[in-house]
């Protein structure tokens, strides 16, 4: 999952907690999933990763050539500086076969206000599938360009 955040060509943004309230967890027996084969991945700079089976704070990560772990957050915080956009990846990490569906509050600091967006409500739940070893047992589908309908994704 990923979230973008944009700043004001004057203020800059920081992300400062984020916390998810697993709202329930079932096991993902007898479903199926719709995969896209013809997406692309890009280059991750930042990467949260997150624990929903523990209540432990998030780590921060920085990818590429000098990458490494920054801390957790809080203390640490995640800043876009003003006039810039940059997506921050949430890596959710749960136990293998369940699907968990969620809630997300982020705070945040804009221009120096603290500011709160939430994700997800009980009715309304963030549904997540969090380790893509999850998806062992579940019939997936793709879309076929060359036929133009939905088919039984090959096993990659």
């Amino acid at each position: 999952m990923e979230l973008e955040v944009t700043a004001s060509s004057t203020s800059p943004i920081s992300i400062v907690r984020l916390t998810t309230d697993v709202l329930a967890k079932k096991p993902t027996g007898g479903s199926a999933r719709i995969r896209c084969g013809y997406g692309g991945a890009g280059f991750d700079p930042h990467t949260l990763r997150i624990e929903m089976d523990r209540s432990s704070v998030p780590i921060l990560e920085r990818g590429g050539p000098n990458g490494g772990i920054i801390g957790p957050l809080p203390p640490s915080s995640f800043r876009v500086d003003e006039s810039a956009a940059e997506t921050l990846t949430l890596d959710f990490e749960g136990e293998e076969g369940y699907l968990y569906e969620c809630s997300i509050r982020v705070e945040y600091s804009e221009n120096g206000e603290n500011k709160v967006a939430e994700f997800g409500t009980s009715e309304d739940p963030i549904l997540l599938l969090p380790k893509e070893a999850s998806l062992s047992g579940l019939t997936e589908y793709d879309w076929s360009v060359s036929d133009n309908q939905w088919i039984v994704a090959p096993v990659r």
